[in-house]
């Protein structure tokens, strides 16, 4: 495995974009993201995610090619991080995506877009030279005038060896009697690759019809009596009308059978590129500038655009030609064949239909969400939640701060909104980060190391007797969030004892399975103040805060940017001070809340020293020099 995934590093990369972009954006939310057997009661029907990863793990490693391994590995890792950030994200979202009530879907797209603005930049691994924006993974570069935009793929993502793979394992239905149960049961879906197998299908038994008759017309005659010139003349007239007329119905679905099969093996290679446009964050790789820009809305649609006029209009049964003849048959096809809705608006706009189909938003809105979630945040992070659905409601300055727990920038302030889009939140601090590392790491050990890796940990019930060849398979049931507490189809016996959990993730947000609902981190204390005693003491105070458990105290002399620890006070406290100052210098304090969640970013407060008190006479001795009572003289001390 580790040699596969060094030399197919691309592949790997493309296999984390996972069902956002294979086979497609449609199929990847309305058919593999579900849980097994979601709303329907035959058990034999319906499979969901676990399913699915099972089926691609089981080929891939029946594959001897090293690029399928890597992109099954990678398919698995996008899995690890939609279980954790999905679980995380319904906290506030009211629940999993959902099209309507539209709140849900609008709070997903805004929520998980704000996210990855906020994630640290995806680099390319060199072990030896210091990181620059040059080392940024990019889906591509685009050159040339505007009239004539050229995008040039990095090749950073690759399916490059991996597309029969997807077309035998993901798209191609009618050959596979495995990936046909995968998508059994799923109706009503707007899936290009399950659409285009019914239609197959029936072109099929249309086909088998016309060779069956014409057998049977043929054994008809065959079984006329020599003198019986009725029965000879009824059956040949009939398999003349058969073989010419019916004919020419059979050689039409034939070609449509073929035109289907070609554009279903292109859909891999549109799937990927559409996505390098649409769903991997930023052309250049850096997060900041996360969302659709001109030049990835026109290729985007370039690309749709050719696959709807080389491919899906005959897929859907025009003739080759063009022309008005052609506009004729597909208008008598989709009456005769009844093409669903959204097949036909795919004809018009294929990104738009497609956008709208899993998102349930059309591809402007889309993008604007994407685009520019942190202006949408506040409006549409507290809506109010529709359809009995329930989550918490929160801002763009609590999800900075106690939530994503951001780091103050190079002057020490923190963010209160987007200020500082070069923050990024701590993959060890941010639990669902976290826990989706861990996993992708576990992803990547072999079936008897993961095995070994089992056998240590500290199960608070029964250990499993048995154990999954990976530790992605038997996890979740549904890449819609953490549910394997709840639902008896999966087999987690690893995952579903809290001990073993426990051992392996953080608590985060959202999840309940093994904990009782995870704390976010604390906001900021208030009323943080200081003012010195004196030259060499400082007096700190502030407002008790909620939910705070504990307090971090730091302090920086000067002009220097590095904090030091100087106390560590219980969730009580609400004053300290600060001894053996030095006069005239100026102190910054940084007073940090938290809890078992983590530490909140930080509140600041300054103070300047003053000099060291003048000495003063209690009294006049006798003795006393009269320069010491002289208010001219340089030597005047003054009454205390």
């Amino acid at each position: 495995m580790l040699q596969a995934l060094r030399q197919n590093t691309a592949q790997y990369r493309a296999g984390v974009m996972g069902p956002d972009a294979y086979p497609d954006i449609a199929t990847g939310q309305q058919v593999i993201h579900p849980a097994h057997n979601d709303h329907i009661a035959n058990e034999n029907i319906h499979k969901g995610t676990n399913d699915w990863l099972q089926h691609l793990w089981a080929k891939g490693q029946q594959s001897q090619n090293g690029a399928v391994q890597a992109f099954v590995t990678g398919y698995l890792t996008h899995a690890a991080g939609d279980m954790f950030g999905h679980t995380f994200v319904n906290n506030y979202a009211g629940g999993p995506f959902v099209i309507d009530p539209h709140t849900n879907a609008a709070k997903h797209l805004v929520f998980e877009g704000y996210v990855g603005k906020r994630t640290p930049a995806l680099r390319k691994y060199n072990r030896t030279v210091a990181y620059s924006p040059a080392d940024y993974v990019t889906s591509g570069s685009f050159s040339g005038p505007l009239s004539n935009r050229v995008f040039t793929p990095s090749g950073d993502f690759s399916i490059t060896g991996v597309e029969a793979f997807i077309y035998d394992e993901m798209i191609n239905i009618s050959g596979n009697s495995a990936l046909n149960s995968l998508y059994e049961g799923r109706l009503n879906v707007a899936s290009v690759p399950f659409v285009y197998h019914t239609t197959r299908v029936q072109l099929g038994r249309h086909i088998d019809w016309y060779y069956a008759e014409k057998d049977r017309l043929r054994n008809k005659i065959n079984a006329c009596k020599w003198y019986d010139l009725w029965c000879m003349n009824k059956y040949n007239v009939l398999y003349a009308a058969h073989t010419t007329v019916v004919w020419g119905t059979k050689e039409y679905a034939v070609a449509w059978r073929n035109d289907i099969d070609r554009g279903l093996r292109e859909w891999a290679k549109v799937s990927h590129e559409l996505a390098l446009q649409l769903i991997y964050p930023s052309a250049d790789g850096d997060p900041q500038n996360a969302g659709i820009n001109s030049d990835r809305r026109h290729r985007a649609q370039a690309v749709a655009e050719n696959f709807v006029f080389n491919h899906l209009i005959s897929m859907s049964g025009a003739p080759d030609q063009a022309g008005p003849a052609a506009q004729w048959v597909l208008g008598f096809i989709d009456r005769v064949f009844k093409s669903p809705q959204w097949l036909k608006d795919m004809k018009a706009d294929m990104v738009d239909t497609m956008l709208k189909n899993a998102t349930g938003k059309d591809r402007a809105t889309w993008e604007d969400y994407i685009t520019n979630p942190e202006r949408k945040f506040d409006p549409v992070m507290n809506l109010a939640h529709a359809g009995g659905q329930t989550g918490a409601l929160i801002s763009l300055t609590s999800m900075n701060q106690t939530v994503l727990n951001l780091p103050t920038n190079s002057v020490g302030q923190a963010d209160p909104g987007y200020s500082y889009p070069e923050l990024r939140f701590a993959v060890d601090t941010f639990a669902p980060a976290y826990n989706t590392l861990v996993m992708s790491k576990l992803v990547l050990i072999s079936p008897p190391e993961f095995s070994r890796f089992v056998r240590e940990l500290p199960f608070s019930g029964p250990r499993p007797t048995t154990v999954q060849a990976n530790a992605m398979l038997g996890f979740v049931d549904s890449l819609d969030g953490r549910e394997d507490k709840r639902n008896a189809r999966v087999q987690s016996g690893v995952y579903g004892d809290c001990g073993a959990y426990n051992a392996i993730f953080k608590p985060q947000i959202g999840d309940t399975s093994c904990t009782s609902a995870a704390q976010p981190v604390p906001g900021n204390p208030s009323g943080f103040v200081a003012y010195p005693d004196s030259s060499r003491e400082v007096s700190l105070n502030w407002t008790a805060l909620s939910g705070a458990t504990r307090y971090t105290l730091e302090r920086r002399t000067g002009t220097s940017t590095t904090y030091t620890v100087i106390a560590n006070l219980d969730g009580s406290a609400t004053w300290y001070v600060d001894t053996n100052r030095q006069p005239r210098i100026r102190y910054t304090y940084r007073l940090k809340a938290g809890n078992t969640a983590g530490l909140s970013t930080g509140v600041e407060t300054s103070v300047t020293m003053p000099a060291d008190e003048a000495p003063c006479r209690v009294s006049v001795p006798a003795n006393t020099p009269a320069s010491k009572t002289d208010e001219a003289s340089p030597d005047y001390l003054p009454p205390c």
